[in-house]
């Protein structure tokens, strides 16, 4: 009796330090002053732009990681809902993007996911699906290559779990950009 008392007390601090840390993590992620690096970017867009992390419209739309993605103003073609390892989360697609957003406590679905194999998104700095390997190094000169998959990562912080940006090439022009913060959900 006395170890299944023991046993259960363990895994119930088990679980609390989990959701803890996981409650930090989107928490710093999300108030985290995530500033770009205005030497790359274009002239007309540094004021409206307040994050790398974004992928922008020739209409100037703008989707946002870890922002509500009701400020994409867009109207999707599917919606999906789950729930599974304490995240909430909606699966958003559109015409020309992908969106997977995490549902806080709060109602707010914040974008943790955007995918566009579309020449519609640029990044703040200019770069957009079939745009070269030697403009992306040009652009975003502190890229690294993840030589196994031919996906060049934007990940100034250098730290797994947080916010980066994927660039996935073939013969050396890109065909995806897939914008993520780290978090499974």
């Amino acid at each position: 009796m006395k170890k299944n008392i023991l046993y259960a007390i363990a895994v119930i601090v088990s679980i609390s330090a989990v959701i803890g840390g996981v409650y930090w993590h989107i928490k710093y992620n999300i108030e985290q002053d995530i500033s770009i690096n205005e030497e790359y970017i274009p002239v007309e867009n540094k004021e409206e732009i307040s994050t790398e992390y974004t992928l922008l419209t020739e209409d100037n739309k703008k989707v946002i990681l870890n922002e509500d993605i009701k400020l994409f103003d867009k109207e999707a073609i599917s919606e999906e809902e789950g729930r599974g390892d304490g995240f909430h989360w909606k699966d958003y697609v559109y015409d020309d993007i992908e969106i997977h957003a995490l549902i806080g406590d709060d109602g707010i679905e914040r974008c943790n996911r955007i995918i566009t194999t579309s020449q519609n998104y640029k990044t703040p700095r200019g770069i957009k699906v079939g745009d070269s390997l030697e403009e992306l190094i040009k652009l975003y000169p502190e890229t690294l290559k993840d030589s196994w998959n031919n996906v060049y990562i934007y990940d100034p912080e250098d730290e797994i779990g947080f916010n980066r940006i994927f660039f996935t090439l073939k013969n050396d022009v890109i065909i995806e950009i897939k914008l993520e913060n780290g978090i499974d959900g």
